[in-house]
């Protein structure tokens, strides 16, 4: 308890994880649903949307139902936050506890608590962290609030911009492997970005494709396998004849890197491949069941570095080598605009007379 006020004396906020039980999130998670099952009947009837989506996770039905009217996409919950699957975070005895440790015995739940879907690519629902005595009047100053904000889906420090697997994710190379994604590149993409990077402990038996020196505009990359210590790669060199591999900045393309039993290593972008792009004296991973112990989309999970910046959806990892006819079909299939994924909030506060505002941020 004691760190957390000094965290707050010193910066202002407080950084709680792993604070909430997993039965306390489920059912302020199963209230999301009913909210948009609400949703979806007030806009079905509307006639602002044609279907209802049930076959739809909650993670995406938002964008599907807001498919013809995506200015109109959905702010906050506000009123509708009086239901019983929220009460256990309000009232959470350990959060109560800390409350008033900060504030005083004498606190009270501010009724402006907020579910908000935050949907990547809309800004009409990025709202920033922020401490609500900062939004009212000077005559409120006296009022001293605590700000607790929440995620209720899986969220990380970057919020999102990588995915880790897990220090047991395991790997067989059966028939060889595919890694494909849609990747939309800043610039720079990033010097030694990993789109994928999977590493076993001793470093015996590591798949990576990475970016190199992407800030040239060659839009370079490696695609590189290590098999029982043995190192087999492609790479993109900075042929002048030879298209780049990633795409310009702020364009997106399907990107997808295959090895077969053989040890065939190829390289495709949009469906195709290219002459310089493929390396027939490679090798696929190591076809028994490996555990990697570290395995991360966007970045390398061994030093916790080598960021991909931009955005990565739709992320396929197969245990064989996809043919180009195979990758052609997935990129006609599949549409980067529309798999945005929305992550839920919700934050409450309390309150007393005392003077200024801090954040608590809890997971």
């Amino acid at each position: 308890m004691e760190h957390i006020i000094q965290e707050f004396d010193e910066q202002g906020y407080a950084i709680l994880k792993g604070f909430f039980e997993t039965s306390c999130v489920k059912a302020a998670w199963q209230e999301c649903h009913v909210l948009v099952d609400q949703l979806t009947e007030k806009l079905c009837a509307e006639n602002k949307s044609d279907e209802r989506f049930a076959d739809q996770p909650i993670e995406t039905r938002l964008i599907h139902l807001y498919t013809k009217y995506p200015n109109e996409t959905l702010i906050t919950f506000r009123p509708e936050l009086h239901l019983a699957g929220f009460f256990g975070l309000f009232a959470h005895p350990l959060l109560l506890e800390i409350a008033t440790q900060i504030l005083g015995p004498e606190i009270r739940l501010y009724p402006n608590y907020s579910v908000r879907p935050k949907l990547p690519e809309d800004k009409r629902t990025e709202v920033l962290w922020h401490q609500d005595a900062g939004y009212t009047s000077a005559q409120a100053d006296i009022l001293r609030m605590v700000n607790v904000w929440t995620p209720l889906v899986a969220v990380n420090e970057h919020n999102g911009d990588y995915l880790d697997f897990g220090a047991g994710f395991q790997f067989a190379a059966t028939a060889g492997m595919t890694v494909a994604a849609w990747v939309q590149a800043d610039a720079p993409v990033g010097g030694t970005g990993r789109l994928l990077s999977l590493v076993d402990a001793s470093y015996e038996n590591v798949i990576e494709l990475r970016a190199i020196d992407a800030t040239n505009g060659k839009g370079r990359a490696r695609f590189y396998i290590t098999n029982g210590g043995t190192y087999k790669g492609v790479l993109v060199a900075p042929d002048v004849d030879a298209p780049r591999f990633f795409g310009a900045e702020g364009e997106w393309a399907h990107l997808a890197a295959t090895a077969d039993a053989d040890g065939l290593m190829q390289l495709y972008r949009d469906g195709a491949t290219h002459a310089t792009w493929a390396n027939a004296d490679g090798q696929a991973p190591n076809p028994e069941s490996i555990t990697y112990q570290y395995a991360a989309v966007g970045r390398n999970d061994g030093n916790s570095n080598y960021y991909c910046n931009g955005a990565i959806r739709d992320v396929r990892l197969y245990a064989r080598a996809l043919d180009e006819a195979e990758l052609a079909a997935l990129v006609a299939a599949t549409d980067p605009q529309a798999r945005r994924l929305p992550f839920f909030y919700v934050f409450s506060f309390c309150a007393c007379p005392r003077t200024s505002s801090l954040l608590l941020f809890v997971s």
